[in-house]
Protein backbone atom coordinates (compact mmCIF):
# COMPACT_ATOMS: atom_id res chain seq x y z
CA UNK A 1 0.00 0.00 0.00
CA UNK A 2 0.75 3.18 -1.02
CA UNK A 3 1.80 6.30 1.76
CA UNK A 4 -0.69 8.35 -0.23
CA UNK A 5 -3.48 5.59 0.34
CA UNK A 6 -2.30 4.94 3.71
CA UNK A 7 -2.64 8.47 4.59
CA UNK A 8 -5.82 8.87 2.88
CA UNK A 9 -3.55 11.80 1.22
CA UNK A 10 -3.29 11.10 -2.60
CA UNK A 11 -2.18 14.87 -3.21
CA UNK A 12 0.76 13.69 -0.50
CA UNK A 13 -0.09 16.99 0.71
CA UNK A 14 2.69 17.79 3.38
CA UNK A 15 2.12 19.32 7.09
CA UNK A 16 1.24 23.37 7.37
CA UNK A 17 -2.23 24.11 7.49
CA UNK A 18 -5.14 22.67 9.55
CA UNK A 19 -6.97 20.57 6.91
CA UNK A 20 -10.82 19.58 7.73
CA UNK A 21 -10.51 15.74 8.39
CA UNK A 22 -7.29 15.31 9.59
CA UNK A 23 -6.17 12.78 11.87
CA UNK A 24 -6.02 13.71 15.73
CA UNK A 25 -2.58 11.85 16.30
CA UNK A 26 -0.15 12.71 13.52
CA UNK A 27 2.50 9.90 13.04
CA UNK A 28 3.86 10.68 9.40
CA UNK A 29 6.60 13.42 9.81
CA UNK A 30 6.15 14.44 6.46
CA UNK A 31 2.62 14.19 5.13
CA UNK A 32 -0.64 14.98 6.40
CA UNK A 33 -3.14 12.28 7.72
CA UNK A 34 -6.93 12.42 6.88
CA UNK A 35 -9.30 10.07 8.46
CA UNK A 36 -10.77 9.22 5.05
CA UNK A 37 -10.08 9.19 1.33
CA UNK A 38 -12.81 12.00 0.67
CA UNK A 39 -11.04 14.48 3.01
CA UNK A 40 -7.81 13.92 1.11
CA UNK A 41 -9.60 14.50 -1.89
CA UNK A 42 -11.64 17.18 -0.71
CA UNK A 43 -7.93 19.06 0.34
CA UNK A 44 -6.41 18.72 -3.65
CA UNK A 45 -9.29 20.45 -4.72
CA UNK A 46 -9.08 23.27 -2.33
CA UNK A 47 -5.16 23.41 -3.55
CA UNK A 48 -5.98 23.48 -7.08
CA UNK A 49 -9.02 26.44 -6.52
CA UNK A 50 -6.59 28.15 -4.53
CA UNK A 51 -3.73 27.96 -7.20
CA UNK A 52 -6.47 29.14 -9.43
CA UNK A 53 -7.40 32.32 -7.83
CA UNK A 54 -4.06 33.52 -6.38
CA UNK A 55 -2.01 32.54 -9.35
CA UNK A 56 -4.09 32.65 -12.49
CA UNK A 57 -3.41 28.77 -13.19
CA UNK A 58 -6.43 27.54 -15.83
CA UNK A 59 -4.64 24.95 -17.20
CA UNK A 60 -3.64 21.29 -15.89
CA UNK A 61 -0.22 21.69 -17.12
CA UNK A 62 0.39 24.82 -14.74
CA UNK A 63 -1.44 23.22 -12.01
CA UNK A 64 1.03 20.36 -12.08
CA UNK A 65 3.74 22.15 -12.91
CA UNK A 66 3.17 24.38 -9.62
CA UNK A 67 1.62 20.95 -7.52
CA UNK A 68 5.09 19.30 -7.79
Amino acid sequence: MTRGVRNHNPGNIRHGDKWLGLHDIQTDPSFCQFVSPEYGIRAIIKIIRNYERKYGLNSIRQTISRWV
